[in-house]
């Protein structure tokens, strides 16, 4: 951050271009290895000075790198012992990850353990988590798992990694079934049972319940999975960023989803579902999707995902929150063409399109309970969302494990709006390009690369 400088809405979110990548892999024994560095090039952003003047700032690019090294003993019992080391070099500040794992199994295949431990070091800041997994098999049909885990409140691996939140530490144990033989009516079934209990540091549940998934395969190759759970009061103490937490109420949540033979021509799925919110509202989903297999080297996917939210909670600044009804509406469209073995394009096309209309305002209060309600005195603060992107990528694979790459990538954001209906938002995202309400989020660009993927000894 800069004094006095601000950035455009979404500018931090703009796709960087690659300047090279390198991946090495390989083995000696039981000893396995893999390198992989990637350097991004020089950024600039949009943005505006304490005047309101529009200026262009930037930074040094950013480089990644990972190493992993792996020794594997499978002789009668499975034994592992590796490593995994993440780097981050930026100009605000340098992340670094290392990590230990331990492997050991039955050679029966009826006990599994695993743990892992991690420590990260970012902006001089250190911090530890640890999981461990342990699974019982006792047969072919039936499986037992136990998962704990523990991450304190300064660990952070998401510059090069993915960590859902830290300052927690909880259980989860999963039941899991699976009865390939076919009975009279179906041709196989499998699925589990999930406990899951998760506590912050300070000792609140922030995360519990109890969920069933199950999939189904029946004559003709249709496939329909259903799901069903049950998700306690919690405190919600991450919405706020920092501003206060919550009580969150029990909700329910459940799934169906049905799809046809994959093997056919034209394959369909139908999904329906809901989710309990925070205040006592409910979501309900709809989805539905086609992919047509043209021939052996052309298909495409077809999928459109809408959700009716009711008592939506949205993070508005400070201690504020709104309560929002709302239609959300994306779809996704696909294109694969296999010209020739070695030669793909391939199209994707994804849109988001929300609508939201404020129908409370409340603020977290200053100890702990519920959200308390607030007056409105100005007008409510409904709003839109469109965000598309698309993508058209050209692989050439010169020889194995080399491709040749050329990407073409465009993507729009609109400005909120109280007035555009959802076909307006998508034609306005995709079709003008011309920033007519100076806010307008647009970027298009060209990348084309060469990646060797991986060299052997």
């Amino acid at each position: 951050p800069i004094s006095g400088i601000q950035l455009e809405r979404g500018e931090r979110d703009q796709p960087t271009d690659l300047l090279g990548a390198v991946k090495l892999s390989g083995s000696a024994g039981g000893l396995r290895y893999g390198m992989l560095s990637a350097f991004e090039d020089d950024v600039s952003w949009r943005a505006r000075d304490a005047a309101g003047d529009t200026l262009n700032v930037g930074a040094d690019g950013r480089s990644f790198s990972a190493f992993r090294l792996l020794y594997e003993q499978s002789d009668v019992d499975r034994f592992g012992l590796g490593y995994l080391g993440t780097w981050v070099d930026g100009p605000s500040f340098d992340a670094n990850v290392h990590g230990i794992d331990l492997h050991y199994g039955k050679g029966s295949g009826l006990w599994n353990v695993d743990v892992q431990l991690m420590r990260s070091d970012k902006r001089e800041v250190s911090g530890n988590g640890a999981i461990v997994d342990v699974r019982y098999a006792p047969t072919s049909t039936y499986q037992h798992k136990f998962e704990l885990e523990y991450f304190d409140d300064q660990i952070d691996i998401n510059d090069m990694g993915f960590l859902r939140r830290n300052n927690y530490r909880g259980t989860q144990y999963i039941f899991s079934y699976a009865f390939p033989k076919p009975s009279s009516w179906y041709r196989a079934t499998r699925g589990t049972v999930v406990l899951r209990h998760h506590q912050n540091l300070e000792g609140e549940t922030v995360d519990s319940g109890v969920f069933w998934r199950n999939t189904l395969e029946v004559k003709g190759r249709n496939t329909i999975r259903t799901g069903v759970g049950w998700l306690a009061p919690r405190t919600e103490d991450r919405n706020s960023r920092g501003n206060g937490r919550y009580d969150a109420k029990a909700r329910p949540w459940w799934q169906v989803l049905w799809s046809t033979n994959a093997s056919k021509l034209l394959t369909y799925s139908f999904g329906v579902g809901g989710i309990g919110e925070d205040l006592g509202g409910y979501t309900s989903n709809l989805s539905a999707g086609v992919t047509a297999r043209m021939s052996d080297s052309l298909y495409f996917d077809l999928d459109l995902a809408f959700k009716r939210r009711d008592d939506w909670i949205v993070y508005r600044g400070g201690r504020q929150f709104g309560a929002f009804d709302a239609y959300d509406v994306q779809p996704t469209f696909d294109l694969n063409w296999f010209i020739r073995a070695n030669h793909q394009i391939k199209f994707r096309l994804q849109w988001a399109g929300v609508k939201a209309y404020e129908d409370g305002y409340y603020e977290t209060p200053i100890l702990s309970g519920a959200l308390q309600e607030l007056d409105r005195l100005d007008v409510r603060d409904n709003f839109t969302v469109s965000l598309l992107t698309a993508q058209l990528r050209y692989r050439w694979e010169i020889a194995p494990l080399t491709d040749l790459y050329v990407v073409y990538n465009r993507g729009n954001q609109l400005p909120g709006s109280h007035e555009d209906e959802f076909t307006s938002l998508f034609t306005d995202s995709f079709v003008d390009p011309v920033d007519r309400k100076s806010t307008r989020l647009n970027s298009s660009h060209l990348v084309i690369s060469y990646a060797v993927f991986c060299l052997k000894k």
